[in-house]
């Protein structure tokens, strides 16, 4: 419940006998709304704590920029209540876990905010539904300790550090390579990821395709074997033997065939993907295109393909990520990419510790950018309204 506050002496004496104003919501929105429309405070929201259960409702509820509110004490009037920036002065958030919403907070960064986070002792035998108060603590802590120990180890080293810095990013051409080694790296993720894509979405063609032909039949036995090839031995086996056996006698194309191989186990996984998005469709939405006068066809193109889009976007995600962490491996074969790169920067520099540190941290940087990229484009593209 959302409780409108912006003058609590304007509510009437009957309203204030029936309601509580601090817990309850409909009375005093529609009243509150008619007298003083340019005072508002949305308080968010005691005993339902929407923060934690019905976040996405809320966040609806701001992206339409209003809400129905019925009379208590007319069941037949409702009243429209605008919950706009210009309006709404503070938004106060009751909740005893806030992390639904945090995520999200860049929907509400008109409004003026903050969060009211109560803690209790109760166990989770009490408290089901939310987080482990012990476990978060002892996270937090250990979260606090590594930072200050980095600061600390920072500012007692921070010349030796600083030269060691120069010496692997500005001195051996560093900078230069290292960007080379990180296009590279995305060319053969990006590739990788499209051929997947092509591969997966052709085989499950094959696959939920009605045709009995002789031919078909022959494909989806071959899709069979190259699935079960691909994902049962490790990307580095299929990379080499794809590089010195099959393409034995092409060299100078490292990185061409690189993006063969890693286009081909992503196919693999894509397949899957794919695959389980589908089967994730309710059946009835087939049906009520068949019954609809629509073909086969025509209802896998039209319902069930966006559908399972929907459901297996974030598991592409996954496969994205895994992609740019996988291609550390590229090296074995001669191709330029980020893991070799700094090999060789550490082994021209010996400084093997800042080296290793620096290219850890680029990956771990580029897989949070990419994983909060999939997820604002799910949230804002591929939502359900």
């Amino acid at each position: 419940m959302i409780v409108v506050s912006s003058s609590f002496n304007i509510i009437s004496d009957e309203i204030r006998n029936a309601y509580n104003p601090f817990e309850s919501c409909a009375s005093a929105q529609m009243l509150i709304k008619n007298e003083r429309s340019d005072e508002m405070i949305l308080s968010v929201s005691r005993r339902t704590d929407i923060p934690n259960y019905y976040s996405e409702w809320f966040y609806n509820r701001i992206k339409e920029g209003f809400l129905y509110v019925r009379n208590p004490m007319n069941a037949h009037q409702i009243s429209e209540i605008k919950i706009t920036p210009d309006v709404v002065d503070c938004i106060v958030f009751w909740t005893k876990n806030p992390l639904p919403m945090i995520k999200r907070l860049d929907e509400i960064k008109d409004y003026n905010y903050y969060f009211q986070f109560t803690l209790t002792g109760y166990g989770n035998d009490v408290e089901i539904n939310l987080p482990n108060k012990k476990t978060k603590i002892i996270e937090l802590t250990m979260i606090g300790v590594i930072l200050v120990g980095i600061l600390i180890f920072i500012i007692i080293d921070y010349q030796n550090l600083l030269d060691k810095f120069k010496l692997v990013f500005i001195e051996k051409n560093g900078t230069s390579r290292i960007l080379k080694g990180l296009l590279n790296t995305f060319m053969i993720s990006i590739s990788g990821l499209i051929l997947g894509l092509i591969i997966g979405t052709l085989i499950n063609i094959l696959n939920f395709s009605k045709s009995n032909h002789v031919i078909m039949i022959i494909l989806r036995k071959l899709c069979s074997y190259y699935l079960s090839i691909f994902r049962g031995t490790p990307l580095m086996v299929q990379l080499l033997i794809i590089y010195f056996i099959i393409f034995a006698s092409v060299r100078g194309q490292e990185l061409t065939i690189a993006i063969i191989a890693y286009g081909l186990n992503s196919g693999a996984y894509v397949c899957e993907i794919l695959r389980g998005g589908i089967n994730a469709v309710p059946k009835g939405q087939l049906e009520a295109g068949l019954s609809l006068g629509f073909s086969y066809n025509q209802t896998m193109k039209k319902i069930i393909i966006p559908q399972a889009i929907r459901n297996a976007f974030p598991s592409i995600g996954n496969e994205f990520i895994s992609l740019i962490k996988e291609t550390s491996i590229v090296g074995f074969i001669g191709a330029v990419e980020l893991t070799k790169v700094f090999k060789e920067i550490a082994t021209a520099t010996f400084q093997y510790t800042m080296a290793y540190l620096i290219m850890g941290i680029i990956y771990f940087v580029i897989v949070l950018i990419i994983s909060k990229l999939f997820q604002l484009f799910e949230r804002k593209v591929l939502r359900y309204d």
